[in-house]
Order: structure tokens, then sequence, then C-alpha cells
């Protein structure tokens, strides 16, 4: 995790500002190992990753899903296919606004999957 990472993430407990509370190894401006912390909670730095999930939840309720079907939540491979713009349609339900609105704006993706819902701010409009 690049050290200026940290001005970005917060504790998904209590949306405090997290702190760099502990480096086991660092490389540069690169923390590989470590600890961010809040008033409520510690999240470990594993290779470079901050972990906020414990490793037997992520892996059990993510990994299959991921080798089942690693392609079928991107809207570039459903293009003229019943799920055309799932994805793109979930994002703005979720967030509530259009992602066209995101232009110039900083995004932190995190440990978030493979990356679906940045993927389609590249694709066409009709996608």
């Amino acid at each position: 995790m690049h050290l200026s990472f940290i001005t970005y993430l917060k504790c998904p407990v209590t949306g405090e500002p997290l702190r760099l509370s502990k480096i086991d190894e660092q490389r540069g401006d690169f923390v590989v190992s470590g600890e961010l912390s809040s008033t409520a909670a510690c999240y470990p730095i594993i290779r470079g990753i901050p972990r906020f999930v414990k490793s037997e939840a992520y892996t059990s309720s993510f990994g299959i899903q991921w080798n089942r079907w690693p392609r079928l939540q991107f809207d570039s491979e459903n293009l003229g296919r019943p799920m055309q713009g799932h994805t793109r349609n979930m994002f703005m339900r979720i967030l509530g606004f259009d992602p066209k609105e995101l232009k110039g704006q900083t995004i932190l993706d995190l440990g978030c999957g493979p990356g679906r819902l940045s993927m389609w701010q590249s694709m066409p409009a009709h996608a």
C-alpha cells in the first residue's frame, strides 16, 4: 500500500479516517506489511493490501463466484445479451448518481474484486 493512499481510507465500522498504526515491512513509500487502525478496529496490511475482511470470510464468499463466472459480471461481455448494462445500472442504483459525474475524480478501488464497476467507464454509451 502506497503511503499516499492513507488519506483516502476510512474505517468500515466507524467511518473515521484510518491511521497507520504499525509498519512491519516498508520499501520506500510502500508498506508491505503492517496495520491500519481506528478507535474501533484494526486492519492488517498483508503483501501491500489492506484487509478489511477476515480471510476465511473473503474466500468462501467470493472465490466460488469468481472462479465459476469470471467475466459474466462485466458489461462488455454482455453486449446484445439479457444482462447488457446490468453492472452500470446497479452502480447507478446503489450510488444514486450517474457514473459520468465521476469524471476527473479520484477513485480508489481496493480489493473489490475484478473491477467491474470501473471497467464500463471506458465503454461506449450504448453498453
